[in-house]
């Protein structure tokens, strides 16, 4: 959780300062268009690296345990 905050907060932080010196530079069309195009590039890379979960076997079994009804009222 501490590296999500940190990258997460970096990110809200720096927005500004890396659109403003792109609008500054290339116009405010591309302080738009930059960011964007950086998102979505970064977007389909996570989508393609991702692993996906596999539930086959004994990890499905674990993964819908089932509660016995008298001890129902603990949950």
């Amino acid at each position: 959780m501490g590296i999500n905050g940190v990258w997460g907060n970096l990110g809200v932080a720096s927005s500004a300062l890396v659109t403003g010196v792109i609008g500054q530079y290339l116009g405010w069309r591309f302080a738009f268009i930059v960011p964007g195009i950086v998102t979505i590039l970064i977007g389909i890379a996570f989508a393609m690296l991702v692993v996906h979960e596999d539930r086959k076997g004994s990890k499905q079994a674990a993964a819908q345990a089932r509660v016995a009804r008298q001890d129902m009222w603990r949950v």
